[in-house]
C-alpha cells in the first residue's frame, strides 16, 4: 500500500462488500492491482475543529470552550449571566459570559454565515458579554453580523442572547 488512505479504502471495501480476505491478504493477492488511489480531492481532509453532539466546541486558538449555540431567545444581561452560571454541559461546570474581547476573538469577518463566528458556533442575535459597559448599569454586547461592540442597559433584553464560555480544563 502506498499510503494510509489506500489501506482505509481496502478496509472499507472489505467490511462493506464482505470480502473474506483481510487487508493484508488483499495486499498480497493479485486483486491488489485492482485497487485505485483516491484523487487528491478525495483524500482524507484534516478534521474540522470538533463540535461534538454534547453542544460545545473547544477553540484551540483562544484556549476556550464555547457553547455551540446561544440560548435562542431574548434575555437581559443578568438573566444571561444566570443562564451561564447554571449551565452544566459536557462535564464542564463553571460556565460564564465571555468578555467583550473574547467575543471579538470569535468574530470571523470572512465567514459565510450571517452571524460571522469562527468554528461551529451559531448565534441568533447580539451577544451579552460579562464586561461592564460605560456605566455600571450597562454591559457590552457583540454583534456578529458586522463585528460591532455596543453597550446597553443591563435590563434590556431586545434581541440579546447568552453565549457561554469555559476553560478546557475540567
Amino acid at each position: 500500500m502506498k499510503n494510509s488512505t489506500s489501506l482505509m479504502v481496502v478496509l472499507l471495501m472489505t467490511a462493506t462488500l464482505g470480502f473474506a480476505q483481510t487487508a493484508g491478504e488483499l495486499e498480497k493477492s493479485d486483486r491488489s492491482q485492482e485497487l485505485i488511489e483516491l484523487p487528491a480531492a478525495m483524500e482524507m481532509a484534516e478534521p474540522e475543529p470538533e463540535a461534538n453532539e454534547k453542544g460545545y466546541w473547544i477553540d484551540e486558538q483562544m484556549n476556550l470552550v464555547w457553547t455551540v449555540k446561544d440560548n435562542g431567545y431574548d434575555i437581559d444581561r443578568d438573566q444571561a449571566g444566570e443562564y451561564c452560571d447554571q449551565l452544566s454541559l459536557g462535564g464542564y461546570e463553571g460556565w460564564r459570559l465571555p468578555s467583550i474581547d473574547q467575543l471579538a476573538g470569535l468574530y470571523d469577518p470572512e465567514s459565510d454565515k450571517d452571524e460571522k463566528t469562527r468554528g461551529p458556533v451559531e448565534v441568533t442575535g447580539m451577544v451579552w458579554s460579562g464586561s461592564i459597559g460605560e456605566t455600571s448599569m450597562e454591559a457590552w454586547l457583540f454583534g456578529f453580523d458586522d463585528g460591532r461592540r455596543d453597550t446597553r442597559l443591563r435590563d434590556d433584553s431586545d434581541g440579546s442572547r447568552a453565549l457561554c464560555v469555559n476553560f478546557p480544563e475540567r
